[in-house]
């Protein structure tokens, strides 16, 4: 973690001038903590477990119960709950991490910013919005008045937020966390950079979904022309496609939705594996605008090709494929292949029904 090689090497090197006998045990509490950090970045979260926890035990015994070197290894173990799905425990770690800092650093360190972006994670995996709204907003205002960026990209944090409202169907919330995202960047970079267009294509998606069709389309196409003159925007751009083809399908606009859809199908031919889920998505979004045509003779190759790459990746019991298929059974009613739509409709609904 960020800050552990000055904080708590600091602190050992205090206790060391002491004494020598401590030395061994100051070896054992570096290889634990090294090797927890290597496995959880490699999300080996099982293996890395046993070096997590024997990383507290030696730093709770060196340093006492509140000393601010003990909040890096609270925080380690903490990611590692997190990776395991013991989300409440990982909670409980992040925001004694939290205790200590602020006793010992203050209420503005920059290492309290790394335990509001912890808890931040956790709450957003609980479903627990608007406490993550509230770390966020700790943490960037503890980056903004220090400059620290040691922990990543703060826009990306509260982009990850607005995904947390969106899951709830609270998108109204999303839009606003999103238009948070889209004020740094232009002011940042300019209203004409890529990262400016990136934030505009998720404001958009908030928009969407909220039914909000122009104010989507608005800012859709006001990324679009930013992102064909960047370089390396290349998956950004199929985002921005779908959403606008989307919108224009829930518009009436049919023509011009084919044409963003199959836009977007031939980018992301050219830059994902021909079996990614993401490409399958793309097929079916223009198989359904040939089918509300009637075209179904060059929906339905489509439809195929999009349900045996999400059967193949995802796996034949998976709820995505259960939608597809019933896209495909609506398809070969129209028609006129009931028994065969009749199949694929009971495929989709043994798969609903194997669903938690």
């Amino acid at each position: 973690m960020p800050g552990f090689g000055s904080a708590l090497r600091a602190a050992v090197l205090g206790l060391l001038l002491c004494s020598t006998a401590w030395a061994g045990e100051l070896d054992a509490l570096i290889e634990a903590k090294d090797r927890a950090q290597e496995l959880s970045l490699q999300r080996r979260y099982e293996e890395a477990l046993p070096f997590a926890e024997t990383a507290l035990d030696l730093s709770e015994k060196a340093f006492g119960a509140d000393h601010r070197s003990l909040a890096f290894s609270l925080e380690d173990l903490a990611v590692v709950y997190h990776g395991l799905g013991r989300l409440d425990e990982a909670e409980a770690l992040h925001l004694r991490a939290v205790t200590i800092r602020e006793a010992a650093l203050g209420p503005e360190h920059p290492e309290l910013a790394q335990s509001h972006v912890g808890l931040m994670r956790v709450y957003r995996d609980q479903g627990r919005c608007a406490e993550a709204d509230s770390s966020v907003l700790r943490a960037r205002g503890i980056q903004a008045k220090t400059g620290f960026r040691a922990l990543g990209d703060p826009d990306w944090q509260l982009t990850l937020l607005a995904r947390c409202y969106m899951r709830q169907s609270l998108f109204a919330e999303a839009a606003s966390a999103l238009q948070r995202v889209l004020a740094a960047p232009e002011q940042t970079y300019g209203p004409e950079h890529k990262r400016a267009a990136e934030a505009l294509i998720e404001v958009g998606w908030a928009r969407l979904q909220q039914g909000l069709f122009a104010e989507a389309e608005t800012d859709f196409r006001r990324a679009l022309p930013i992102l064909e003159k960047s370089r390396g925007a290349d998956q950004p751009i199929v985002n921005c496609l779908i959403g606008l083809g989307l919108v224009r399908e829930a518009q009436g606009d049919l023509s011009e939705a084919e044409t963003l859809f199959s836009r977007s199908t031939e980018i992301a031919e050219a830059i994902f594996a021909p079996d990614d889920p993401k490409l399958a998505a793309g097929l079916l979004n223009v198989a359904r605008v040939h089918q509300q045509r009637g075209a179904y003779a060059e929906a339905e190759p489509l439809y195929r090709r999009g349900i045996e790459i999400f059967e193949r990746k995802l796996g034949p019991d998976h709820e995505v494929l259960a939608v597809y298929l019933e896209a495909y059974a609506s398809l070969l009613r129209e028609s006129g292949r009931g028994e065969e739509a009749r199949e694929m409709q009971e495929r989709a609904e043994a798969i609903r029904a194997k669903q938690p």
